[in-house]
C-alpha cells in the first residue's frame, strides 16, 4: 500500500493497507518551525471531545481553583533558585495583602521596574506516576586472597534511596499522551520521487565504610572503578524488571491516546551517550586498547580514519556471545574465589586483549536470550565526539599553530571573528570577545566557529543533515575518507614544522589539577614551563567519525541520535536539585518535582481545550504574525516616513553615490512592478516616468522584512531581513541578471520600505493608490577570476559593483528574495577605498567577500543540489566530492615512532578528558553557589 506523493514528491510505502494515516491532516501549520509563523491553536477534534464530555470542572486537577493551579505551574517553570518557601511569602506576604490590588499591575514590566530602585507541599503523585524507591546490592570484590570465597557467599553492601520509574509505565505514559496522535505504528518506507518520469551517578561513601567494616582496610582504586560499573548495571536491571521482559517477549496491550488498544512491543534501537557513559554500559575498559564499543579496532590504528583498511577494521565488530559471557564469568570465579587482584595479570590475561572488565552486563543478562547484541545500539555522538571533539582539538592546535607563527596572528583571528556578521536568530551569533581563548564556550559556540571553516563544516554539515538520502550518504562518505587524508597530511606535513606549546587555558587547567594531586599526596608537584602539545589522531572521538554513514542508514539522521537532548535534560535536574534543601533525600525531593511539573504540563493542557470552548472558533486562532503560506510579510504602519524629494536632495546625500538616479530608477521599478506588459530590458521614457506619482510625496521605511521558505527537508522556516543586523540576502540568478553559471545573485538591502503609488493615466480617485513593497538594495558582483564552490574547496568569492555602474544600487520586489545570505568579509584582502560603501559604515568597503555556504542545512543544501524541499532550485546536483585523488594506504604508517607518538597522545586524551571534568565540576559548584 502506498500513499499518494505529497507536494514534494514524497511518499510511505506499507506492507499492508492502513487505515489510521497519522499525517492525513497534517496542515501547513505542522510543518512551521520558525517561532514567528502564525499557527492555529485550535485544539484537536478529540480533544475538544473530551473537554464537553469531562467538562471543565476537572480542568484544575488536584487543585482547589484555578488561580492556585497557575501559581504552582509558574513556580515548576521559574528557572532559578526559587523554594516553596519563598512562594508561600509571595501569596501571603505580597498577594494577600490588604493593599494588593490586581489593577495596579496594569503594563507592569519587572525589568523597568527593578531598574527604578538604582535612578506549598502538595500531594504526592509519585506512586500514581509509576515512581518507586529501589535498592542494589553490590558484591565486595576481596582485596586479600585471604579474604576469598564462592561469589555467592561475598561480602555485600546495599546501595539505597535508588528512584525510578519502570520503562513499562514510560511507555504507556507516553503511548497515552496527547501527541501519541502523531505516532506511526505501521513500519513504512519513505521514498521521494521528483516527477512521474523519475525512479523512485557517583559512588556513596557507604562503600569505603563497608570495606573498612568488612575487610578492614579501604578500597583500592580499582575495586572502586569496579563496583561503580557494577552499580551502573544493577541499576539498571532495576529498569529492565520482569515486566519489561515479558513485555519485549510477548508485548503489552495499552489503550493509546487515540481510544484503540494495542499490543506494543518495546525495543532497545539505539542509546546516545557521551564516551564515559558508553564504555560504562558496554562494560569496556575506558580508553584501553580496544577503546571502540562498537569494534574491537585496536588504538594505534585509530589514525587510519577513512582508509580502505580502515573500513575493513570495522567490520570486525563486538559481539555478546557464549564466548564474551564466558570470559566475564571465568575473570569474576578468579577474583572471588580465587582471591586474584582485579588488575592482577590472572584476570588482565582474561580481559585485556579486548579491553573488557569483569562486570556482568545488564542488557546481556536480561535480553541477550532475544538476540539482543547490546554493544550495536551505541550510536555515534555528534555533539561530544566533532563539536567539542575532534572540531575543538583542530581549532585549539590551530590556534597553538598561530602562537608559534606569530602571536600577533591570533590577534588577527579574534578580530576577525568579532568582526564575522550574525546570522538568523542564533545560527550564527556574535562571536567572544577572544576566540582563540575558548573560555567558557559550549558546543553551540564551538559550532558557530566551526561553521566559518571548510572541509570539516563539509563534513558536519552533511552528517547533520535532518534528512538524508543516497547521494548525502554518498557524499558524507567521500567527506570521511578526505577528512582522514588531510588530517594526516596535517599532522605530516604542517604540525611536524613546529614546536607548539599548550596554551595558557590549559596550563592553568593542568596546574590547578596537579595542586590537587599535590594536597591529595599523590604525585609531586609538576607545576612550571609550558608542555609541548602535538595534535593527536589517536583519540576514539576521531575513530567515531567513520561510524556515522552506517548508523544513519541503521537509525536515521544524526538529530535522532543526538545527547543534545539528554545535556539538556541535565539542566532541568540541576534546576529541581537548587530547589532542595540539598541534605541526603535531595533525589526523592528532585523526583516530586519532576512528577508536579509533568502533572501541572498535563492540567495546563487541559484546561486550555476546556476553556477554547467557551469563546467564539475565529478567537482561537491567534493575530497574524505572519502566514506561512505567503512568501513575505512586512509592516503596513505609517508611522516612520520620509518626504521623497526632501530626502533625496538632502545636502548630506550630494556626494553619496548610493542616491545617483534615485528617484528614476524608483519611478522605473514602480513602472516594471504596475505594467502588466512588462518584458525583461524595458526601458521607461522620462514622460512615462513622471506619470508614476506618490502618495504625500512619502515613502514609508519598515525594520525588518520577514521571508518564509520551504526548507530542503520540506519544513516551514523564515529568515527576518534587517537593514543594520542582517542585511544580506539572495535571490534565483534570472537571465537578466546572470552574469555567469552561479546559480544564484546577492545584494545587501539598505532600505525597506512601502509607498502608495497611483500611475496617472486618465482620470483617478484614492481607489487607484496602490501599495507596492520594496527594497532599496545594492548588489555583489561574482568574481569570476576566482570561483568557488566544492570543486575547487573554497568558497564563492563576491564584491560590491564600482559606484559609478548603474547596477551598483536598484530595487527589488520582496517576492525575489529567496532568504537571507550570510556575506563575510575576505580579511585578507583588506578594505578598497574607491567603492562606494554603506551609509552607516565608518569605514570603507572591505575588498572582497565570501559566501558561508555552511551557515545551516538548509543553505548548504542549496549548493548541493537536488533537495527535496528545493523544487525550485535549478542547482546542478553535486555528486562527487573531488578532494583527493586517491584514498590509498600509502599516507598510513605504524613505525616505532609512531607507537611512541601514540602513548604521548593517551598522556593528552587523558588530560583532554579531566579538563572536560573539570569544566563541569566548575560549572557544577558555580550553580550550587547561586
Amino acid at each position: 500500500y502506498e500513499t499518494q506523493p505529497n507536494g514534494l514528491g514524497l511518499y510511505r510505502s506499507y506492507t499492508k493497507h492502513v487505515e489510521i494515516d497519522p499525517e492525513s491532516e497534517q496542515t501547513l501549520d505542522d510543518l512551521c518551525d520558525a517561532p514567528t509563523l502564525s499557527v492555529s491553536k485550535m485544539p484537536h477534534r478529540r480533544t475538544i471531545l473530551n473537554s464537553m464530555l469531562g467538562g471543565a470542572s476537572e480542568s484544575n486537577g488536584p487543585y482547589k481553583n484555578t488561580t492556585t493551579m497557575k501559581l504552582i505551574s509558574w513556580f515548576t517553570r521559574t528557572k532559578g533558585s526559587l523554594t516553596l518557601h519563598a512562594m508561600d511569602d509571595l501569596v501571603k506576604n505580597v498577594i494577600q495583602a490588604d493593599d494588593f490590588q490586581v489593577e495596579h499591575l496594569k503594563g507592569f514590566n519587572a525589568k523597568r521596574e527593578a531598574k527604578r530602585i538604582l535612578t506549598t507541599n502538595f500531594p504526592d503523585f509519585l506512586k500514581e506516576a509509576g515512581w518507586l524507591e529501589g535498592s542494589v546490592e553490590l558484591k565486595l570484590p576481596p582485596e586479600r586472597k585471604s579474604d576469598r570465597s564462592r561469589e555467592i557467599d561475598a561480602k555485600t553492601v546495599r546501595i539505597g534511596g535508588i528512584y525510578y520509574r519502570p520503562l513499562t509505565e514510560i511507555m504507556k505514559a507516553a503511548f497515552q499522551d496527547e501527541n501519541a496522535r502523531d505516532f506511526h505504528y505501521s513500519p513504512f518506507k519513505l521514498y521521494h520521487k521528483k516527477d512521474e518520469d523519475s525512479d523512485p551517578e557517583r559512588l556513596p561513601d557507604t562503600i569505603s565504610e563497608n570495606y573498612l567494616k568488612q575487610f578492614e582496610r579501604s578500597p583500592s582504586a580499582a575495586a572502586l572503578t569496579h563496583l561503580k560499573r557494577d552499580l551502573m548495571h544493577a541499576i539498571w536491571k532495576l529498569l529492565l524488571d520482569d515486566e519489561f521482559v515479558a513485555a519485549y517477549e510477548h508485548g503489552i496491550a495499552i489503550k493509546c491516546a487515540d481510544g484503540i488498544k494495542r499490543q506494543l512491543y518495546p525495543r532497545i534501537l539505539s542509546y546516545s551517550a557521551d564516551y564515559p557513559e558508553k564504555v560504562l554500559l558496554a562494560t569496556i575498559r575506558y580508553l584501553g586498547t580496544c577503546p571502540c564499543v562498537r569494534c574491537d579496532i585496536e588504538k594505534k590504528d585509530i589514525d587510519a580514519l577513512g582508509s580502505k583498511i580502515d573500513l575493513e577494521r570495522r567490520k570486525s565488530v563486538r559481539k555478546d556471545d557464549e564466548a564474551r559471557q564466558k570470559r566475564i564469568e571465568s575473570a569474576r570465579k578468579k577474583i572471588f574465589r580465587s582471591g586474584e587482584r582485579l588488575n592482577g595479570k590472572v584476570v588482565e590475561n582474561i580481559l585485556k586483549p579486548l579491553s573488557e572488565v569483569p562486570t556482568r552486563n545488564a542488557f546481556s543478562e536480561r535480553l541477550s536470550q532475544f538476540g539482543f547484541q547490546f554493544h550495536q545500539v551505541f550510536v555515534p555522538d555528534l555533539l561530544h565526539e566533532f563539536e567539542l571533539g575532534v572540531w575543538k582539538a583542530a581549532f585549539t592546535h590551530l590556534v597553538r599553530l598561530l602562537y608559534c607563527e606569530n602571536a600577533n596572528s591570533v590577534t588577527d583571528l579574534d578580530e576577525r571573528f568579532r568582526q564575522t556578521p550574525r546570522f538568523g536568530r542564533d545560527t550564527i551569533r556574535r562571536f567572544h570577545s577572544n576566540a582563540s581563548a575558548m573560555k567558557q564556550l559550549a558546543a553551540r559556540d564551538f559550532e558557530d566557529l566551526l561553521q566559518v571553516v571548510y572541509l570539516t563544516v563539509c563534513w558536519h554539515a552533511l552528517a547533520k543533515l535532518r534528512m538524508q538520502t543516497t547521494l548525502t550518504l554518498h557524499l558524507l562518505q567521500q567527506c570521511t575518507q578526505a577528512l582522514g587524508y588531510y588530517l594526516r597530511k596535517f599532522v605530516r606535513e604542517v604540525c611536524s614544522a613546529y614546536e607548539a606549546h599548550e596554551l595558557d587555558r590549559e596550563a592553568e587547567s593542568r596546574h590547578r589539577r596537579e595542586s590537587r594531586e599535590v594536597i591529595k599526596g599523590k604525585e609531586k608537584d609538576r607545576s612550571g614551563s609550558t608542555r609541548i602539545r602535538t595534535f593527536n589522531l589517536f583519540t576514539i572521538k576521531l575513530h567515531s567519525l567513520g561510524d556515522y554513514v552506517e548508523a544513519i542508514k541503521k537509525y536515521g539522521p544524526s538529530d535522532g541520535m543526538s545527547t543534545q537532548v539528554g545535556e539538556l535534560e541535565h539542566r532541568q535536574v540541576k534546576r529541581h536539585y537548587a530547589r532542595t534543601n540539598k541534605r541526603f533525600d535531595f533525589p526523592l525531593q528532585i523526583a516530586k518535582h519532576q512528577q508536579r511539573e509533568r502533572i501541572l504540563l498535563k492540567l495546563t493542557k487541559r484546561q486550555g481545550s476546556a476553556n477554547s470552548l467557551a469563546i467564539p472558533f475565529e478567537d482561537s486562532e491567534p493575530l497574524p504574525s505572519t502566514s506561512p503560506n505567503v512568501h513575505y510579510d512586512m509592516s503596513s504602519s505609517k508611522q516612520h516616513h520620509i518626504q521623497l524629494t526632501t530626502w533625496i536632495s538632502d545636502v548630506d546625500h550630494a556626494d553619496d553615490p548610493a542616491f545617483k538616479n534615485f528617484l528614476p530608477k524608483l519611478q522605473d521599478h514602480v513602472l516594471s512592478r504596475m505594467d502588466e506588459e512588462y518584458q525583461p530590458g524595458k526601458e521607461y521614457s522620462q514622460s512615462e516616468r513622471n506619470r508614476v506619482a506618490f502618495a504625500g510625496n512619502r515613502l514609508y521605511m519598515h525594520k525588518y522584512l520577514r521571508v518564509n521558505f520551504t526548507t530542503y527537508d520540506g519544513r516551514r522556516s523564515q529568515d527576518s531581513i534587517n537593514p543594520r543586523t542582517c542585511p544580506d540576502i539572495m535571490t534565483f540568478a534570472t537571465t537578466e541578471n546572470k552574469e555567469n553559471d552561479h546559480p544564484y545573485c546577492y545584494a545587501r538591502v539598505l532600505g525597506i520600505f512601502h509607498a502608495e503609488v497611483f500611475h496617472r493615466t486618465g482620470e483617478f480617485s484614492a481607489g487607484d493608490f496602490q501599495k507596492i513593497d520594496f527594497l532599496w538594495v545594492r548588489w555583489f558582483s561574482y568574481d569570476t577570476d576566482s570561483p568557488g564552490g566544492f570543486e575547487s574547496r573554497r568558497p564563492h568569492r563576491l564584491s560590491f559593483y564600482h559606484y559609478y555602474e548603474d547596477d551598483a544600487f536598484g530595487f527589488l520586489d520582496p517576492n525575489y528574495v529567496l532568504r537571507a545570505a550570510h556575506i563575510i568579509p575576505a580579511f585578507e584582502f583588506g578594505h578598497h577605498n574607491i567603492l562606494t560603501r554603506q551609509l552607516n559604515d565608518e569605514d570603507n568597503d572591505w575588498r572582497f567577500y565570501y559566501v558561508n555556504m555552511f551557515v545551516d542545512r538548509d543553505m548548504f543544501m542549496r549548493f548541493i543540489g537536488g533537495a527535496i524541499g528545493h523544487i525550485a532550485t535549478a542547482v546542478p546536483i553535486v555528486q562527487n566530492f573531488e578532494l583527493v585523488d586517491d584514498y590509498g594506504d600509502d599516507d598510513i604508517n605504524n613505525t616505532d615512532e609512531d607507537e611512541d607518538e601514540n602513548e604521548d597522545a593517551e598522556v593528552e586524551e587523558d588530560e583532554e578528558v579531566e579538563e572536560e571534568d573539570e569544566e563541569v565540576e566548575e560549572e557544577e559548584e558555580e550553580l550550587n553557589s547561586d
